[in-house]
C-alpha cells in the first residue's frame, strides 16, 4: 500500500565550515519535531568545484547511517541543467531521532587547490 504524502513540505539548510586542508568537519543538527519523513537530500558549497573535487561524508538521518563514510558528494550535488524539482536525491526516510550527523571530509585533490569553503546540506521533508 503506498504511503500517503503530506502537503506540508519544508526545506532546511545545514552549514559545514570547511577551513583547513584535509579537515574533517563534523556536526550534529537537531531537526523540528513535527517532521514525519526526510524525502529528500542535496549537496551545494560557496565554492562548488571544491565540493565536487575534494569532498566525501558520511550522512546519519535520524540515527540510521544513509550515506558511508567516504561517500562523494559529487554524487548527491545537481546542476544548473536540472530542474529544480528534481534537484533532490530521493529518499523516504523516518525521522527516528530527529537528528542529521554529517561528517564531512577534505581531500586533496590534483585539479583543484584549498581555499576555505562552506558546504550546505539542503534537506526536503514533510512535517505534520
Amino acid at each position: 500500500m503506498a504511503r500517503e504524502q503530506s502537503d506540508k513540505i519544508i526545506y532546511k539548510r545545514f552549514d559545514l565550515n570547511v577551513n583547513s586542508s584535509e579537515a574533517t568537519v563534523k556536526e550534529t543538527f537537531d531537526l523540528d519535531k513535527t517532521i514525519i519523513r526526510i524525502t529528500g537530500i542535496k549537496f551545494t558549497a560557496d565554492l562548488e568545484s571544491k565540493l565536487y573535487y575534494r569532498g566525501t561524508a558520511k550522512v546519519v538521518l535520524g540515527g540510521e547511517e544513509v550515506f558511508p563514510d567516504n561517500y562523494h558528494c559529487r554524487i548527491l550535488m545537481a546542476g544548473l541543467a536540472v530542474a529544480p524539482k528534481d534537484r533532490y536525491t530521493p529518499l523516504d526516510h523516518p525521522p527516528g531521532n530527529f537528528q542529521v550527523k554529517v561528517d564531512y571530509f577534505d581531500k586533496n585533490h590534483s585539479s583543484e587547490a584549498f581555499a576555505p569553503y562552506v558546504v550546505h546540506l539542503y534537506l526536503r521533508m514533510e512535517t505534520e
